[in-house]
């Protein structure tokens, strides 16, 4: 069984083998641009069917198996952090819209969050590039595989994030889907190699505390998927353990916004706080 840390760890040796919060900003302070009502519900575009699921099972129980001192020895300090390579791409619908973006400093923020969230699991994200487009085909979720062979960078290894507009055009997202991320194969092949990034909702890091999702925490949920981590309602309660993560307790569905209580499974209690990034609480 895995703990929540071991599992990023040995996701992120399945990627390497195979290949502070900033505040709050105002809104409409770009002229002629009125951005649109933040996100109120979250919705995760990244699904698997049965034979992925399976896959990527088997490969992270391979991946947990071969984990020794060997793959990140231990230094006086403790275990060795692990730094990955980030390339952040911020694709507008226009040039309103893009230095909207611009002014809220949405690549700050989300490389802030990922470096200040995953810091206890001691992974730190190192922005090696970052770039500005307009496209409203790519920024409303359209033109996937065409953009990330125009944008991304790097290797299998390296996460490429886009901030885009929203996900209008992504065939299959839910109505309000606000992230996406493609899970990792053990041999990635041409098409896998075209769909290998995290595309996210660049409204999703405005905000901060005073909307249910701008504390740019949806990226956080997404890039755990890049690392193999799944919903911590995956299979409801049909399927035991089916994230495959050991302190998880069986959720029945996603959670919305912050109850007091979350839907468990028969035979258990109602789940509470603490939330886990992986479901789809408010943050």
């Amino acid at each position: 069984m895995r703990t929540i840390a071991k599992a990023l760890l040995a996701a992120f040796l399945v990627a390497t083998r195979a290949a502070g919060q900033v505040p709050g900003g105002s809104r409409n302070l770009v002229a002629n641009f009125m951005p649109p009502p933040p996100p109120t519900r979250f919705e995760c575009a990244s699904t698997l069917d049965a034979k992925e699921l399976q896959q990527l099972q088997a490969l992270i129980d391979n991946a947990s198996a071969s984990f020794n001192a060997e793959d990140r020895s231990d230094t006086d300090q403790g275990p060795r952090w692990l730094t990955v390579k980030t390339h952040i791409h911020v694709v507008a619908e226009s040039q309103a819209e893009l230095d909207h973006f611009r002014h809220e400093r949405v690549i700050l923020r989300q490389i802030s969050r990922l470096n200040d969230d995953f810091k206890q699991a001691r992974i730190a994200f190192s922005l090696v590039t970052s770039d500005w487009q307009i496209n409203r085909e790519w920024a409303r979720g359209g033109g996937e595989e065409q953009m990330q062979q125009k944008l991304a960078k790097g290797g299998y290894d390296e996460l490429n994030i886009f901030l885009i507009s929203s996900f209008k055009m992504k065939p299959g997202a839910p109505a309000e889907a606000i992230g996406y991320c493609a899970i990792p194969k053990t041999k990635p092949d041409h098409k896998d190699m075209a769909f290998y990034g995290c595309q996210v909702s660049a409204y999703t890091t405005i905000g901060g505390a005073n909307v249910a999702y701008g504390m740019a925490r949806t990226g956080v949920h997404e890039v755990g998927h890049w690392f193999g981590l799944l919903h911590t309602f995956e299979g409801g309660c049909a399927v035991q353990n089916a994230d495959a993560v050991s302190d998880t307790m069986p959720q029945a569905g996603p959670t919305v916004l912050c109850p007091q209580r979350r839907p468990s499974c028969p035979g258990h209690p109602d789940l509470v706080a603490p939330y886990n990034i992986m479901d789809y609480s408010g943050e």
